[in-house]
């Protein structure tokens, strides 16, 4: 290396800023220390979790085979105590008769008990070779009569050249009758697992035989039951090396290997299909078997792999907290120094290579305009494409947004913003209708200045009603001098060139992309947000979200009234009330809103056919959503106001396909997505309230005469004991609409009715033997003064005098 070249390199450090310098410096030391450790823990991890893993195998194997062990036990223990039954003894002396239906079921019980070993067995088989009787859990027959009974002979006679104390032996060619077949009586089960013992016991010459038929998949099951979840495939081999049973073909031809050969049966690592296993073997003694268990290495190292994860993380938090502390010390001494020598308006000291750059960025800069034009314009539809994207949360690949970055040759920052633009129609009755709207806002994006254009991340684009876009910057003070010029920028032209301005709303700031989709929905939100009825509290959150560099993982700090002073004075600085942020911190005033009383004023309303005070109670109610700090809390409000109505329409038989034919989601898609509350406002009234009482009016109209008669008969119901209010609640409308149908169809009100239908059902009641006072009582007066008062006042006449006029004596 030539001593240019050294001279170059030993310049780098001065080159750049020393904050810089030192954090590379430490970065590099944090990242060995990180890699030793990481690679140090996970050798010496993976080495004891291989032990662990192969000890914890082996002592799971050697479990199983002393579980199948001890229920095999249990059975032969069992059999030689009930081979000493005193009906199975007089089994042996005499011949069972079919008459004798009492001992063979006492014999059958002995030997197939279900209760004590359900699914245990096959069948059994007990013979009395004396008289040829043979009892089975298949009935009673003479053993020549048995299908295999050579085969039952040959074990007889095999058995009796042992010791006679219960013999397992495995017959892998043996019978196993189909119980389909004819012969299925007659047939002694043998293949698989049998247990042999001569009878009696304790004598030399035997005379009798029982064999059992263990269920062979009952004691696979046993295997399984006593395997943990991580055990994957089983061979069970013989003495011999014969194959009793295995589930892997693979991995039985490994075990007959290992079988075959004289390396120590140790737990080992294998690999199986291609994938890595712990295999343990474990013998019986009982019956000389040998057991291999293959156990998944990935399911047994799931707890060690935890532990490592929490020791990798343990790791890093100390090392991030170490090089924060390191570099803060580091540092300190050379921040403190800046701040005491340069100007207060110019303490952002960069480093000598930004000299270097500014020379270069001055011979470059008509350059560049020329570039970036011709970069707008040849890919100004793929920027916006990435635009609607991000604000629709469709781009979550770290590798897709790299790639957009590369292409459009963006730079990327660590705060974003994403701002939200509406047209101010405030007042503007003509421009109501969302088609000039649109028009407007097109025009308004399509031909914006080049130097509102370079002044964001992402172009100005139009979706929904609202003009969108991204900005950008290195620190959270440089993004609001930029919204802000922005935004001054945009309402002169936006006046200057159509003639109406504009409201932006800006969402809070945001350190990581994937939020921007979220933070498209605040810039959204913040244009509902009143903007000049906000309190000194909730403008020290705007300073703690705006002035903090905590980004939006600061959290709400506590902050005093000297701080809250300032941030008013910030915000009032910058901004009017056209321009309006999110509030993440702002305490929601929406907790106030007593949605059970405007549920309640809103179904009356409806049904007194009110269409006034709906209105009314829809536009209180709107103003306070406006107070509510997340729209997610505010379209649950709303949700529960729509919700109401629908019930309340349904109540009054209004068919709901008439008021959302395209169904219930487009309808609720159309309000709580309006992008505005006032545009919420009116699609409430427009898509909801409008059709309901259009509905109910025609509703009302066809069914007049039908309601009257309803009328009728509950006055007959009630012998004219109901009022006027009763009778509006039961069939679900107001007075007003049952005083107006009296009118039109009887020509008298609901009182004047009430009163010549009582009037008329006293004079039938007096035509029986009954008394005033009883007739008063059953037409629900309280004394019969009052009942005579009414009718006198109805007819001239009281009740008596009435009486005997018409009807003489009774």
């Amino acid at each position: 290396m030539n001593r240019q070249a050294i001279l170059s390199v030993s310049k780098i450090p001065q080159r750049i800023s020393y904050k810089l310098f030192v954090t590379i410096c430490i970065s590099i030391l944090v990242g060995l220390f990180m890699v030793i450790m990481v690679i140090n823990s996970f050798l010496a991890i993976r080495s004891n979790s291989l032990e662990m893993s192969e000890r914890e195998a082996q002592l799971t194997t050697d479990h199983m085979v002393s579980e199948v062990e001890d229920k095999l036990e249990i059975l032969r223990q069992y059999y030689l105590y009930s081979a000493m039954d005193e009906d199975i003894e007089w089994f042996l002396n005499n011949k069972l008769d079919y008459s004798d239906y009492g001992r063979y079921k006492q014999i059958s019980t002995a030997l197939g008990n279900n209760s004590l070993f359900p699914n245990y067995l096959n069948s059994y088989v007990v013979i009395n070779y004396d008289n040829g009787r043979v009892i089975s859990s298949r009935g009673i027959y003479e053993i020549d009569e048995m299908i295999n009974k050579e085969e039952i002979d040959n074990l007889y006679e095999d058995n009796s050249t042992k010791v006679n104390k219960g013999n397992w032996v495995y017959i892998q060619g043996g019978v196993s009758a189909d119980s389909k077949n004819t012969g299925y009586r007659l047939t002694a089960d043998t293949k698989g697992l049998n247990f042999l013992l001569n009878l009696p016991i304790g004598v030399y010459t035997s005379k009798g035989f029982l064999q059992v038929n263990i269920n062979m998949d009952e004691w696979k099951s046993w295997i399984w039951d006593n395997i943990d979840i991580s055990g994957r495939y089983v061979a069970v081999l013989d003495n011999d090396g014969n194959v009793i049973y295995s589930n892997s073909s693979e991995f039985c031809v490994k075990c007959m290997d290992q079988n075959s050969s004289d390396i120590p049966k140790e737990a080992s690592k294998e690999s199986i299909n291609n994938s890595k296993y712990i295999v343990a073997q474990s013998s019986s003694t009982m019956l000389g078997w040998n057991y291999y268990v293959a156990y998944d290495y990935g399911t047994i190292l799931g707890a060690t792999s935890k532990l490592l994860i929490e020791f990798l993380v343990a790791i890093t938090v100390l090392a991030a907290l170490s090089f924060i502390a390191v570099r803060y010390a580091l540092y300190q001494p050379v921040d403190r120094l800046i701040k005491e020598v340069s100007d207060a308006d110019n303490r952002d000291v960069k480093g000598n290579e930004l000299q270097y750059l500014a020379g270069q960025f001055e011979n470059l800069k008509n350059d560049r305009e020329v570039l970036n034009q011709s970069i707008i314009q040849k890919r100004q539809k793929l920027a916006e494409l990435f635009e609607m994207r991000i604000i629709r949360s469709a781009v979550s690949m770290d590798d897709e947004w790299n790639e957009y970055i590369k292409v459009l040759n963006l730079t990327e920052y660590p705060n974003y913003a994403v701002i939200a633009i509406i047209l101010n129609l405030q007042g503007k009755e003509e421009l109501e209708e969302e088609i000039n709207e649109d028009a407007l806002c097109l025009e308004l994006a399509e031909n914006l200045p080049e130097d509102l254009k370079k002044a964001t991340w992402l172009p100005l684009i139009y979706d929904s009603c609202t003009l969108t876009c991204i900005m950008g910057a290195d620190s959270e003070e440089k993004l609001m001098d930029q919204i802000s010029a922005y935004y001054d920028k945009i309402q002169k032209y936006a006046i200057g060139k159509i003639g109406y301005g504009i409201q932006m709303g800006v969402s809070e700031v945001h350190t990581r992309r994937n939020h921007l989709g979220r933070a498209y929905h605040e810039s959204v939100y913040a244009l509902t947000m009143d903007g000049e009825n906000m309190d000194a509290e909730n403008v020290a959150d705007i300073h703690t979200s705006v002035m903090n560099t905590g980004g939006e993982d600061s959290g709400g700090e506590h902050v005093d009234s000297e701080h809250t002073d300032s941030a008013r004075s910030y915000r009032n600085s910058k901004f009017d009330s056209g321009c309006r942020f999110y509030l993440k911190l702002v305490t929601s005033k929406g907790d106030g809103i007593n949605l059970k009383k405007y549920e309640k004023e809103l179904c009356d309303a409806l049904k007194a056919l009110d269409k006034g005070a709906c209105y009314r109670l829809i536009d209180e109610f709107i103003e306070n959503i406006r107070l509510v700090g997340e729209w997610s809390v505010a379209s649950v409000y709303l949700t529960s106001v729509i919700d109401a109505i629908m019930i309340q329409a349904i109540d009054m038989q209004i068919d709901i396909a008439i008021i959302c034919p395209e169904g219930l989601q487009p309808l609720y898609h159309s309000i709580l997505e309006a992008g505005d509350v006032s545009r919420v406002r009116k699609n409430l009234k427009k898509y909801i309230v409008d059709p309901v009482f259009a509905a109910r009016y025609e509703l009302l109209e066809d069914n007049s005469y039908q309601m009257m008669a309803q009328i009728e008969k509950m006055l007959a119901d009630s012998k004219g004991n109901i009022t006027l209010n009763e009778c509006a609640d039961k069939l679900g409308v107001t007075p007003t609409y049952i005083w107006k149908i009296m009118k039109a169809q009887r020509g008298k009100t609901f009182s004047e009715y009430q009163e010549e239908y009582k009037i008329e059902e006293a004079k039938k009641l007096l035509q029986l033997n009954r008394s005033v006072s009883d007739i008063a009582l059953e037409l629900g007066y309280t004394n019969a003064q009052n009942f005579i008062r009414f009718f006198s006042k109805g007819t001239g006449l009281t009740p008596g005098k009435y009486r005997k006029l018409m009807y003489g004596p009774v």
